[in-house]
């Protein structure tokens, strides 16, 4: 917990598998962070609901298995009770993984004559993209597309190194409200490829 710290914006993923909660940590007590929800007038959480309270620290992903309760009727305060220590291990939590996402590049006030391509993979650092003719080398806006409705993820771009089919690019200046929404997007995939399958190839509910 030692990792947070207040105004901090973080994810509870609860294990029921609704749409994230996204907070702002108002204070932390030992294993216990207070935390205010930015959808206010939203459903109170299930009692004792069990979840993973995720965020990131220095370019690496922290999932927190715990409890989280909402403190009364009508108030936007969660109280998120740690249980467990950090559940990815730490090759797991700063490792790329193949999800697939839009990417649009441009350079400093040419917006308009953006470059489109795809990520081959992503990690909450950086990605590594498919290579376009013409793409431009210097640092770039950039702006992430997952689908699903999902809103984009926007930063600057600089490239880090290139193969003669890819470029690998660190993101930088991200706001911290989409630095916490793509460590969400990140901890629902390595979550989903960790959940059992039947002999069909589906996904199983855990019990």
């Amino acid at each position: 917990m030692r990792r947070l710290h207040e105004q901090q914006i973080v994810e509870i993923h609860l294990e029921i598998d609704d749409p994230a909660i996204t907070c702002r940590v108002a204070s932390v007590t030992g294993a216990v962070a207070t935390l205010i929800r930015q959808d206010q007038g939203a459903e109170k959480l299930p009692p004792a609901a069990t979840g993973h309270l995720v965020f990131e620290h220095q370019g690496t992903l922290v999932a927190l298995r715990g409890i989280a309760a909402s403190l009364s009727e009508g108030e936007p305060k969660i109280e998120f009770v740690v249980i467990d220590n950090v559940v990815l291990p730490e090759r797991r939590a700063a490792e790329r993984i193949p999800l697939a996402a839009t990417v649009r590049l441009w350079t400093e006030g040419a917006e308009e004559t953006a470059f489109e391509t795809v990520t081959a993979d992503v990690s909450i650092s950086g990605a590594l993209v498919e290579r376009r003719l013409g793409m431009p080398i210097e640092e770039l806006g950039m702006e992430l597309r997952f689908g699903g409705g999902v809103a984009p993820i926007t930063c600057r771009a600089q490239q880090v190194r290139e193969t003669p089919t890819h470029v690998g690019i660190k993101f930088v200046e991200m706001p911290p409200a989409d630095r916490a929404r793509l460590a969400g997007i990140i901890f629902r995939y390595q979550r989903a490829s960790l959940t059992p399958r039947s002999p069909s190839g589906l996904v199983t509910a855990r019990r």
